[in-house]
């Protein structure tokens, strides 16, 4: 080695720190052209954080217990599922004793010939703790009204509750988890 090396050597500290900077130099340049973005430390840190919210997202989705396909009284299946505001609703089985297919009491008159069949009817539900979910809307086809709605789940069933203005002015639905096969409309 040369004196100038040892000279290198000595004002940076031992011979393995020389080498892990010659091996995070070398790294450096071989990056350089190829993947501009890990050399940016606040652009690197910013994808794993994203990675990270996206799969805490991605798994607080999927272990809530609203998920999944109901049962409601009349023997009509919603399926709820996690949308862009929340808990979403639709219906995706028309029970063979429903009183309609269609839309019939929707207020616009324009969509009372729109199939029941995938129809939305809950939105925005966020939930507040493990088993409670409130802030949303409910359409109810059969009156064609809307309510704000919370919800209560407990195992296998869930407690949907429509209200005007203050809940104390509403009605409960007991639904009941769908655990069987079913054909779905379309």
């Amino acid at each position: 080695m040369t004196q100038a090396c040892f000279s290198r050597i000595a004002s940076t500290g031992t011979l393995r720190e020389f080498r892990a900077g010659l091996l995070l130099r070398h790294l450096a340049k071989r990056f350089r052209g190829a993947m501009p973005i890990l050399q940016r430390p606040l652009a690197l840190a910013s994808i794993l954080l994203l990675a990270i919210f996206t799969c805490t997202a991605t798994l607080k989705a999927q272990t809530s217990p609203f998920l999944g396909d109901w049962q409601v009284p009349s023997g009509t299946i919603v399926h709820i599922d996690p949308c862009s505001s929340g808990f979403c609703m639709r219906i995706v089985f028309i029970s063979p004793t429903a009183d309609a297919t269609t839309d019939i009491h929707n207020p616009d008159a324009t969509l009372r010939g729109k199939s029941l069949c995938n129809l939305e009817i809950g939105s925005r539900f966020h939930s507040s703790d493990a088993t409670h979910a409130s802030g949303g809307t409910i359409y109810d086809p059969k009156s064609g009204n809307t309510y704000r709605g919370q919800m209560v789940v407990d195992g296998d069933l869930l407690r949907l509750r429509g209200y005007v203005g203050f809940s104390l002015f509403g009605r409960t639905e007991i639904w009941h988890r769908v655990h069987q096969s079913y054909a779905s409309c379309h």
